[in-house]
């Protein structure tokens, strides 16, 4: 049995995460769509922190939530690439448009792919944030003692 808070657990979470998965899902089909075999980069900056979601949507399921401590390093670590590949390709596109290049539907299918990855990026920011609220609750948490003798838990404040 785990001794996770109602707000590790709870259904706006689950909500964030399912969310999470469904924009890594339409990032990658859409990159897909322009790059084909050349999207493979772009899937692996997206789709593990997409696999790290429905990760936590399974164990937040069956109620059995990652550690918040996991969520503030490897959501922070997923932040970083989604939002730097992301804003680069997102100029890249600007600069292209400004330099005489008019573009067609490829580039609008870009900057919407491009769009969705920093907001996925967004979307593991605050998860980021979140994990760092849980363990500054659990750390603030009054503190509770087993006594094996007993076999149940009390106060121990």
């Amino acid at each position: 049995m785990t001794n996770a808070s109602n707000a590790e657990t709870g259904k706006p979470r689950l909500g964030l995460r399912v969310f999470a998965v469904i924009l890594a899902v339409a990032t990658m089909s859409v990159f897909g769509a322009l790059w084909h075999s050349q999207a493979w980069v772009y899937y692996i900056i997206v789709g593990i922190p997409g696999i790290w979601s429905l990760t936590n949507v399974v164990l937040i399921a069956l109620k059995r939530p990652v550690h918040p401590g996991f969520h503030i390093a490897l959501d922070l670590i997923f932040t970083v690439p989604l939002w730097f590949w992301g804003v680069l390709g997102l100029i890249d596109q600007s600069l292209a448009y400004h330099n005489g290049y008019s573009g067609n539907s490829w580039r609008g299918m870009a900057i919407a792919a491009l769009s969705l990855m920093v907001a996925n990026g967004f979307l593991h920011f605050l998860h980021f944030i979140l994990g760092c609220c849980d363990v500054h609750w659990r750390r603030h948490a009054s503190p509770v003692t087993y006594d094996s003798r007993k076999g149940d838990i009390e106060d121990s404040a």
